[in-house]
């Protein structure tokens, strides 16, 4: 063996970040190396800190501070190298370390559970606070160095619990708990948590057989909540994510429809979404999964899954009259530069809207076209559209917007113009 043991110096010190205490202890650590290396310190099997190539000189001790949540459990730490920059593989003994600091919050993980449809491992995570009169303290839950979820207010006494998702890609992931202490206490987290996630397998955790609806090339797909489900919030704390993938693959999970996946419920709470197909990307013979989570605030909910076939045949007309979609809004047709305005009308239900813009002044640029969007159940559409303040030698601008809509491979003709006179902001 190439490494030494691990030394750990037996005087410690509970974590502080500011003006806060922090429920994890700060071991001085060091470890002998015999030959070359390139040393990291793992803490339960996940990269912790990279120290380098030693020896260094003369220095064959390469050293640092280890900082050990008080999370409910002790944690395994080891200096190694893997091997991946043309060093030799070596590792030492490994020694479990612990920590009862208090700190003025503290986290564990209450379980985990695993969905063997789409391959996801669900973490619950605690939080607690002591009854203490002081203001409220500020945490949030990190997935592998990027913030899972919207900040935590924890207030005295209170305990919360969060519910953290990782996805099936066989990979190791680290839940980190940090504090803000007028900056975000990342190098001493008050929780260290290790997930193993679910190997994608041989159908990406998308089973090969189901129920499947059946569609043609050229077909639209109309995806939309179930009438019996809660709707969700309009206040803009809930959407959903809607995503595609082939079945009988490994996880190449896409956002399906027009909108990018990220779809806003409507006036109702309720949400739908229109996916195009076609021959190319759509074959006949394909199977197809399409995955939808509900997030509020960030936090998402369990995956609904549903499923459907290309198969041959005609495309199914549309039933009566193409009639050409009308846009019914911005009423007053006014609008400040350089902001954000909506867009909305009546269209074919299940239909996907488009756009086009022009230039009714004979000045005025059309860098922008409103979003494409889904059409509701009823009919109804809602989108949105930026443009810029208008050039300085004029105070105002006509844009004229158009829609058509495409259902079933289907286009209608356009609709009647709605001028918009973007005006320069009033200071």
């Amino acid at each position: 063996m190439s490494f030494g043991h691990i030394t750990v110096v037996p005087e410690t010190t509970c974590d502080v970040a500011g003006a806060y205490a922090i429920a994890s202890t700060r071991y001085w650590t060091f470890a002998g190396v015999e030959s070359r290396h390139n040393v990291e310190i793992l803490i339960d099997g996940y990269t912790a800190a990279t120290l380098g190539v030693w020896p260094q000189g003369d220095d064959s001790f390469p050293e640092s501070w280890v900082h050990i949540p008080n999370d409910g459990r002790s944690h395994e730490v080891q200096y190694v190298d893997r091997g991946l920059l043309g060093t030799p593989e070596g590792s030492t003994v490994p020694v479990e370390l612990a920590s009862n600091c208090p700190g003025v919050l503290k986290a564990r993980v209450l379980g985990q559970t695993q969905n063997s449809q789409s391959r996801e491992t669900f973490v619950d995570v605690e939080i607690t606070r002591g009854n203490t009169a002081s203001s409220p303290y500020t945490c949030r839950l990190v997935v592998d160095g990027k913030p899972a979820g919207a900040d935590i207010v924890v207030n005295s006494g209170e305990t919360l619990t969060r519910r953290i998702t990782i996805p099936g890609d066989g990979s190791k992931h680290l839940i980190k708990a940090e504090l803000w202490a007028g900056y975000w206490a990342s190098e001493v987290p008050f929780l260290w948590y290790v997930v193993q996630a679910m190997s994608p397998g041989g159908g990406g955790g998308i089973p090969p057989t189901g129920p499947a609806s059946q569609f043609v090339p050229g077909e639209t797909v109309y995806v939309q909540s179930n009438t019996l489900s809660t709707p969700l919030a309009t206040d803009g704390s809930e959407w959903v994510l809607v995503e595609i993938s082939p079945r009988g693959t490994t996880d190449q999970w896409e956002p399906a429809g027009v909108e990018g996946g990220l779809i806003s419920p409507d006036d109702d709470g309720a949400w739908y979404v229109s996916i195009e197909t076609n021959a190319q990307d759509f074959p006949v013979g394909s199977q197809w999964a399409i995955r939808v989570r509900r997030f509020r605030n960030y936090q998402e909910s369990l995956a609904k899954l549903a499923y459907f076939d290309m198969v041959a045949g005609p495309v199914p007309p549309v039933p009566g009259t193409y009639e050409p979609p009308v846009i019914t809004g911005p009423v007053n047709h006014n609008q400040p530069g350089s902001s954000w305005m909506d867009l909305w009308g009546t269209g074919w239900p299940g239909s996907v809207m488009h756009f086009d813009v022009e230039h009714v002044t004979e000045w005025g640029t059309t860098y922008y076209l409103p979003l494409a969007v889904s059409t509701g159940p009823t009919g109804q559409w809602h989108t949105r559209v930026y443009d810029k303040q208008q050039d300085p030698e004029h105070d105002y601008k006509v844009i004229s917007y158009r829609a058509r809509s495409s259902l079933n491979g289907q286009t209608s003709e356009w609709s009647e113009p709605r001028e918009v006179t973007w005006h320069r902001p009033l200071r």
